[in-house]
């Protein structure tokens, strides 16, 4: 790809969606942008189709409980300094402002602070602003447990790589948050060349050993990426695609699953000039575009499990279906046929993410104005009625099991992000949804993520520049 298209498609990035966290799994502007791209096709369009249905999964009644009790977070004047969880002051720490529970359903904490917080699966890492982001002296995770959130450290891994004809240094700082592991990278000199000094460290899913080293390297006048496990205790690389006949590729996205059988890649064949897919059999060490495979038009694919893809099968224009493509047998189903963009709370169908990729669940609406959650994997529907889906937010906790509803406020100039009015998380194997009402002030917030299946985190920053953070408990 270009370095300078590259860089022409940083301004196109909402630096707002930076600055609460990341997932689990931290992503470079590069990656983030591929993801982006993927995310806006998958979250639109509209259905008219059928689908497989269980009639177990029907027959629940989905009921939504309010909760009668109103919170209004807090939004200005945080006490100076504010206090960690260890009751020291710290510029750079959570300082705790308050924690209640309401109507002995959702407990609420609040939390401020003077730096930078990032929100990760199981906690958060928080460190001070530095300059031209020089790696911080002071950064730490901090894991929610049943005694509050607790700051667990992190541990600093930094050493040369040369690779590629240049010579990165590779710092990144890591924990342990709950059983999985969670990274913050530092790498430097993006301001200078954001593609050329854009190294990446992400977790795989289910390992906490081994982490997805990528590198950029520069050929002729392309960038490409090349790809290694990296073992934490001993630092050792292997090269993932060294036995993949992968030459002639230039390569901008990677993602194994979590038992390193299988992996696609993103990025074009300097031959031809395609862009697409390709799967990656790592035992049988073969490759071939996900097209040639499904025989169809593929794109924005992601694993829903460890043998299994979902991805649009694009129809010509806007249209697409939604397909699952079983790997090992080739097996396929269309989930729903002739899907066509749409607004985001019209008729249609919206995938609902988890991190940076798609979640097991999806949701269609309908132009009757019913809205129905399908289950990806079985094609089960339940039936929401009494949904309301304008200004519609939602999300899939960790292991999908639970789905966040919420709904977002606009300014006085119509755009989303100032405010959720209200959120709950709904139980789709019971079809139960608890919602708590926000009395918002109208401040920027952002949903920043979840620290476990029933646990999701806000942040809000106020007029005076205070930063906040609110973390909502909801029943299991």
């Amino acid at each position: 790809m270009d370095a300078d298209k590259l860089l022409d498609a940083i301004g196109m990035i909402d630096d707002r969606h930076f600055e609460c966290g990341e997932s689990p799994r931290a992503m470079t502007w590069r990656r983030k942008l591929i993801a982006c791209l993927a995310a806006a096709l998958i979250l639109a369009g509209s259905v008219g189709t059928a689908m497989a249905v269980s009639p177990e999964f029907r027959a629940l009644v989905f009921s939504i409980f309010q909760i009668s009790t109103h919170e209004t977070p807090p939004a200005a004047d945080p006490p100076a300094p504010s206090q960690t969880q260890s009751g020291s002051p710290s510029p750079s720490g959570l300082g705790q402002l308050d924690t209640l529970s309401i109507d002995g359903i959702v407990h609420a904490h609040y939390f401020t602070s003077q730096g930078v917080v990032l929100t990760y699966e199981g906690g958060f890492y928080t460190c001070s602003y530095t300059q031209s982001g020089a790696a911080p002296s002071d950064g730490a995770f901090w894991e929610l447990r049943e005694e509050g959130i607790v700051n667990i450290g992190a541990k600093r891994i930094e050493f040369p790589l040369t690779h590629g004809g240049r010579t990165h240094q590779i710092i990144f700082d890591y924990a342990i948050l709950n059983g999985k592991l969670s990274i913050r990278v530092w790498p430097q000199g993006l301001s200078q060349d954001p593609v050329g000094n854009g190294w990446n460290v992400t977790a795989i899913d289910g390992r906490a050993d081994i982490a997805l080293l990528s590198v950029p390297v520069l050929t002729d006048d392309h960038y490409s990426h090349d790809y290694f496990l990296l073992e934490l205790d001993t630092l050792k690389k292997t090269d993932l695609l060294a036995a993949i006949p992968h030459d002639g590729l230039i390569l901008d996205y990677c993602q194994p699953t979590s038992d390193l059988r299988y992996a696609f890649i993103l990025g074009t064949d300097l031959q031809n000039g395609s862009y697409g897919y390709w799967l990656c059999d790592l035992e049988k060490n073969t490759l071939a575009t996900l097209d040639a495979l499904t025989g169809r038009n593929a794109f924005s694919p992601y694993f829903l499990d460890n043998s299994t893809l979902i991805f649009l099968d694009a129809l010509g224009g806007d249209r697409f279906h939604l397909v699952s493509y079983h790997i090992p047998t080739g097996a396929q189903k269309v989930l729903l046929e002739d899907t066509t963009s749409a607004s985001k709370c019209g008729a249609g169908y919206r995938g609902i993410q988890k991190n940076a990729g798609g979640g097991k669940h999806c949701l269609v609406f309908r132009e009757d104005g019913s809205v129905d959650l399908m289950d990806l994997g079985s094609g089960a529907v339940l039936n929401m009625t009494g949904l309301n889906t304008k200004k519609l937010t939602t999300s899939e906790s960790p292991d999908g099991s639970r789905i966040l509803i919420a709904y977002e406020e606009t300014n006085d100039r119509g755009i989303l992000g100032y405010g959720f009015s209200s959120l709950g998380i709904l139980n789709p194997d019971t079809g139960k949804l608890y919602m708590l009402t926000r009395d918002v002030t109208g401040n920027p917030e952002t949903f920043c993520g979840w620290l476990n299946n029933s646990s999701v985190v806000i942040t809000a920053r106020d007029a005076g520049g205070a930063y906040y953070v609110y973390i909502y408990e909801f029943p299991n």
